[in-house]
This record gives structure tokens, C-alpha cells and sequence, in this order.
């Protein structure tokens, strides 16, 4: 499926997003996905594994899943059932190329969205979504992720997702800027609030 290619409503108009975002310089907007194999940023043909609830621990309730079609890296996260204030955590589960498994915990209530690699700043969208009710836009985790080593990077998140928003208005895709402004303005006001600590 060729993302690219979805339709926008814009002015009662419909047109192809992709075409309407390379108008106003957004030369790479979209890409395409094989719907028998994927290929990463290498040309190697390669699967990817969406893993979920079937992967939880004993007691644990599975809140999101995410696979990086580039790197081949696979995330998944849960809630433990003693989880609360005192106990802050969600346990992150990450599955590399090479089948091999990597564990942690990431505390949701002290995370600093200025200072995260994609695996916690994912931890904290599906706290956010769980906790407080309000859907995440992931779409910044995916950007300028080429390799395994690219989702390991620290990075300011909420200028990232200042970034996309910026990049949402500047096609005249109002709706896509409103969830962007959204996720833009809790991680500000969350990074506040653990600067203050």
C-alpha cells in the first residue's frame, strides 16, 4: 500500500496527500510498503514480527505494539499489575533483526521527552493513551529511522513533534496539525513538570 497515495479532504476537495505535500516541498512525503515482503534501508528483503499480548509476562497487560519496517526492530509494551505512583514502570520488550530480545523498565511518571530513544518515548505514548484517555500520534518514532542503531538515539521529542506539527500546517493539513499540537503540548507540559522536580 502506497501511504502516499491516501486521499485528504481539503476544502471539500479531494486530492492525493503525497501530491499536495510535494507542492510545498515535501519531496519524500509517503512510501511504499510491499504487501508480500518488506525491504529495509539496505534493499534486504525482510519480515517483520508485530508482537503483542501473546508476549506478555504473567500478570502483565499488554498496552501497544510497534515494528520498524526499516531496522526490523519490533517493540512491545506492557503494564505490570502492580503498577502505580510508587511503582511507575512499564516494561518494554524489543525484538532485533537477529531474534534476539532485549528487556526494560521505563518510568512513565518521571519520563524526560527531551532526553529519549524511540523505546521509551513509545513507553510513554501507551501510558498516555492508557492512563489519561488521549490517543498518540506515533508517526514522529518513525522519522529518520534508518537503522537499528537510529531508535537507540536520544532525542528531543518535543521538538520533534513540533517539527511534524509545523510540517502539518505547512500543507494545509489542519487536522493532522490539531493530534500533532495535541502530543506537542503534553510533552511540554510534561517535561515542565519534571524540570520543576
Amino acid at each position: 500500500m502506497d501511504i502516499g497515495n491516501i486521499a485528504y479532504n481539503y476544502n471539500n476537495i479531494n486530492r492525493p496527500f503525497k501530491d499536495y505535500a510535494k507542492a510545498k516541498g515535501y519531496e519524500n512525503f509517503g512510501s511504499t510498503l510491499s504487501n508480500t515482503a518488506v525491504y529495509n534501508s539496505s534493499g534486504i528483503k525482510t519480515a517483520i514480527v508485530l508482537h503483542g499480548k501473546n508476549d506478555a509476562d504473567q500478570g502483565e497487560e499488554s498496552v501497544g505494539s510497534w515494528a520498524s519496517v526499516q531496522s526490523g526492530v519490533s517493540t512491545s509494551v506492557y503494564k505490570p499489575n502492580n503498577f502505580s505512583e510508587d511503582n511507575p514502570y512499564y516494561h518494554i520488550k524489543i525484538w532485533k533483526p537477529d531474534g534476539t530480545m532485549e528487556e526494560r523498565m521505563v518510568d512513565v511518571i518521571n519520563y524526560n521527552p527531551r532526553e529519549a530513544d524511540s523505546f521509551d518515548h513509545y513507553a510513554y505514548a501507551c501510558y498516555i493513551d492508557k492512563e489519561e484517555g488521549m490517543p498518540v500520534e506515533t508517526f514522529a518514532l518513525g522519522e529518520g529511522v534508518k537503522t537499528e542503531n537510529d531508535l537507540y538515539q536520544k532525542r528531543d521529542w518535543v521538538q520533534a513533534y513540533k517539527n511534524r506539527m509545523q510540517q502539518q500546517y505547512d500543507v494545509g493539513y489542519l487536522e493532522g496539525y490539531m493530534r500533532f499540537k495535541k502530543m506537542y503540548e503534553r510533552l511540554l507540559e510534561q517535561f515542565l513538570k519534571i524540570d520543576k522536580l
